[in-house]
């Protein structure tokens, strides 16, 4: 994570995940409350997913950590509408 364009991607990804969860809280989907355990989910998954990626040599391009990243906190939130 010492690579500058590293952390960029995996900045970046973070602040498109914010945001849609901040949409999310605002149109009523979820009680804002929930955004304190959300929102450094959003920070660590991004960083495990482009953890991997490397590991494994496998391009790292924003997009596709972004959809990666998205499937995780997809079910997060999922689990979050189901159960509340």
């Amino acid at each position: 994570m010492l690579n500058p364009s590293m952390r960029l991607k995996s900045t970046v990804v973070t602040v498109l995940h914010w945001w849609a969860l901040i949409a999310f809280a605002l149109f009523g989907a979820f009680k804002v409350w929930h955004l304190f355990w959300l929102m450094p989910l959003a920070v660590f998954v991004p960083i495990m997913v482009m953890s991997a990626q490397i590991e494994a040599s496998l391009t790292t391009n924003t997009p596709g950590i972004f959809t990666k990243t998205f499937a995780v906190l997809a079910i997060a939130v999922g689990l979050l509408l189901y159960f509340s």
